[in-house]
């Protein structure tokens, strides 16, 4: 059960497939020291080593050819959730390849008023965001389901504005509010390619990785700058109930 009397510290953060052998170090040091008490993970894997007293739920998105390890996102907490709930895209990267998953978690507060948790991979690779806005809104149907409290995070690939304006109908729908960082720091879109930015109308000023709560109130929102383990960088958000 999740402690509603005290600040809510939270982080979300895409692994880069949990390659690098610093992943985990990384990971326990920045729960330890920042008193983290929600882990959103993208790109994550089933045997990803949590720390004591974490439980942990993955859901699935793919598969990589020639591989028996499963990618997708993973929600761990302080608390065994009352539910978890994976949902798969309903369409695929590039209308053939792979599907994203998102993980819907409940979780018992001290309040009586459950917390639901969105975790998020956003498709990518679509500049009209149209296949993004499809999975947003099968997510937000599924949301408005739930009264109470609700955090909604992970990587949203918005790195052009059309894919952005999927997120703030997201956002307009669920009434939600952001927990933003500064402006500096974090993953943004930008390539070295600069033929490949204008066709796909990348703006290096956009951030992938978000955070939105409702029934909740962002306090601070930082990039943690200093975990090098992943091509992303850890969003870290306190909030109060």
């Amino acid at each position: 059960m999740l402690d509603s009397r005290r600040e809510l510290t939270v982080v979300s953060w895409n692994v880069h497939k949990g390659l690098d052998p610093r992943l985990v170090p990384e990971l326990h040091e920045l729960i330890a020291a920042e008193g983290v008490d929600l882990v959103l993970l993208q790109e994550a894997r089933p045997e990803l080593a949590l720390p004591e007293g974490f439980t942990g739920h993955h859901a699935e998105s793919y598969r990589l050819v020639g591989s028996r390890v499963p990618e997708g996102v993973l929600t761990a907490a302080r608390a065994d959730p009352l539910e978890a709930l994976r949902l798969r895209s309903p369409a695929r990267e590039l209308l053939v390849l792979t599907p994203k998953a998102a993980l819907i978690s409940r979780f018992a507060t001290l309040s009586g008023e459950p917390l639901t948790v969105i975790n998020v991979h956003g498709l990518n690779f679509d500049p009209s965001g149209r296949l993004l806005d499809r999975q947003l809104t099968d997510l937000a149907q599924r949301a408005s389901s739930f009264d109470g409290p609700l955090i909604f995070g992970g990587d949203f690939n918005t790195w052009n504005e059309s894919r952005m304006r999927a997120v703030r109908d997201l956002v307009q729908r669920l009434d939600l509010v952001e927990a933003e960082p500064p402006p500096s720091g974090g993953r943004t879109g930008g390539l070295r390619n600069a033929s490949v930015e204008r066709a796909f109308r990348l703006d290096r000023r956009m951030h992938l990785d978000r955070l939105y709560v409702r029934g909740l109130r962002p306090l601070s929102a930082t990039w943690m700058e200093s975990c090098r383990a992943s091509d992303h960088v850890p969003l870290l958000a306190r909030l109060s109930w």
